[in-house]
């Protein structure tokens, strides 16, 4: 197999920044959290949240945005022209090469010719086989792709806060304990089954505001424990808009590891 060390490369950069990412998302998730208030219904005994206070989202979490999409871009197009390399036997450079991704199918056929023209059949079937388009197996690229159009041509990738999850009831952390983990409910303390069993929110919302209503718990289900894990999560394209930044670049990343990955075991790349 070859050298893919510097196609790997871009992806640890770009690790590095979901990584980063994680840390001042946790940082200020957890401030968020602490703005949460609620008051029990007198007559139902049942339990409203909402957000006393918005906080906004730090402001480097879009340059490191752009850049970890940048990067996981940038290894793509690194992957094109080592392609190029192996089908003309020269080093290059070919500045007009890059990696095929297109809207739908028939632009990316278009794209295909002009990105990368002069590559192997193999290496032209192996890349088809991805579907990187909007509609295809490899849609994800095309998000990847636009991604990167926007932060080329503007300051800043448009993100927001999200209440995406919040902690389970008692009754149903119960449950998965007994049904499925096979232990006792004393495994955890409440505080740790509250941040350990989550589940997706009924109401959300993006962009979180003040006054936001989060959650109504019955009665029977009510925690004093109850935690919400807010998410920073992208403004644009509309087809990402309010998903995880984190966990979308973290399937992008992956997604292009395996690329180079059986790329190079298919011996692809000389």
């Amino acid at each position: 197999m070859a050298d893919v060390t510097a196609l790997i490369a871009k992806l640890e950069w770009a690790d590095k920044h979901i990584v980063e990412l994680q840390e001042v998302r946790d940082v200020w998730a957890e401030a968020q959290h602490n703005r949460v208030r609620s008051q029990d219904d007198p007559n139902t005994g049942d339990r409203t949240y909402w957000i006393d206070d918005a906080i906004l989202i730090p402001d480097p979490v879009p340059l490191l945005v752009g850049d970890a999409v940048h990067n996981l871009r940038s290894g793509l197009d690194h992957l094109a022209h080592r392609l190029m390399v192996v089908a003309t036997n020269s080093r290059g450079p070919f500045p007009h090469v890059y990696f095929p991704i297109g809207e739908n199918a028939s632009k990316y056929k278009t794209e295909a010719r002009r990105r990368i023209n002069g590559a192997r059949d193999g290496a032209m079937k192996a890349i088809e086989a991805i579907q990187p388009y909007g509609g295809g197996a490899g849609e994800i690229l095309w998000h990847l792709h636009s991604l990167d159009i926007i932060d080329k041509h503007q300051l800043l990738i448009a993100v927001g806060s999200a209440n995406l999850r919040h902690s389970m009831s008692p009754t149903h952390v119960a449950g998965i304990k007994k049904r499925f983990l096979n232990v006792g409910l004393e495994v955890f303390t409440p505080v740790q089954d509250a941040r350990a069993f989550m589940m997706a929110s009924k109401n959300p919302s993006f962009p979180l505001k003040t006054g936001h209503k989060l959650a109504v718990i019955p009665k029977a289900e009510v925690s004093d424990e109850m935690y919400f894990a807010f998410e920073i999560a992208f403004g644009e394209p509309k087809v990402l808009a309010g998903d995880s930044v984190i966990e979308t670049l973290s399937r992008m990343k992956q997604k292009v590891y395996e690329i180079i990955r059986d790329f190079d075991i298919g011996g692809l790349f000389g």
